[in-house]
């Protein structure tokens, strides 16, 4: 694997491009060459357990002309590396699988693996949109006793309660339980549910596995060129 060159910021007027910084997650933007990437990374930012967002981050030789893949996400904890392809489904040709396959069979020896994202998964049942509701939320900032009412309302509740209930019992706005939720201290699933009646609770990393939780996050698998 050899660092990419390209450089996606460009004054080209035929080519929009994005600075993702997630309501300040990232701590940093992240350049996105379409808004399907930019809906991938602001999802992946609301990940709790917060992995390192880097684009085009490398190319590797499984052609003549390499082959530079769309992120790299690396989790600080668990030490997971996920390389990603963002890619609309109709353009997964024949072709365009066997690239796939080949980058598969490169990255896992070597410790990594690969997901392929579409549409479908970034936009399904328009969480999209709540992923991007919530990042707005993120830029609030929730005072520490109403954090303690809150983490004392759901602290002997594992299965979680509503956030309208959380809400009332801790005395806190519904847009702070949103901004919590946003910065990964609470947990609503992988759906990111908003609304006053989904069920949310404290998240606690030891219940959930980075690879598991990542491929719960977006409904799908890696990439397996055996299959």
């Amino acid at each position: 694997m050899e660092r990419s060159d390209r450089r996606v910021i460009t004054r080209s007027p035929s080519h929009a491009v994005h600075a993702v910084c997630a309501g300040g997650l990232l701590g940093t933007h992240v350049e996105a060459e379409s808004r399907l990437e930019a809906d991938f990374i602001r999802r992946t930012a609301l990940l709790p357990s917060h992995p390192l967002i880097i684009h085009q981050p490398f190319k590797i030789k499984i052609f003549e002309k390499g082959y530079t893949p769309d992120f790299l996400l690396a989790f600080p904890v668990s030490g997971l590396k996920i390389v990603i392809e963002i890619k609309l489904a109709e353009r997964i040709t024949p072709e365009v699988a066997e690239q796939f396959d080949r980058a598969a069979a490169f990255l896992r020896p070597r410790g990594y693996l690969f997901f392929v994202l579409t549409e479908f998964e970034l936009k399904h049942k328009r969480v999209h949109r709540r992923a991007k509701l919530l990042t707005r939320y993120a830029k609030e900032s929730v005072p520490s006793k109403v954090l303690e009412r809150v983490r004392g309302v759901l602290a002997n509740r594992k299965a979680g309660i509503p956030i309208g209930t959380v809400a009332r019992k801790a005395g806190a706005a519904y847009h702070q339980i949103l901004s919590l939720v946003a910065h990964g201290t609470l947990f609503t699933g992988p759906r990111l549910q908003t609304d006053p009646s989904a069920v949310v609770s404290l998240y606690a990393p030891e219940d959930h596995d980075d690879e598991i939780l990542f491929s719960r996050w977006f409904g799908t698998t890696s990439w397996d060129a055996d299959l």
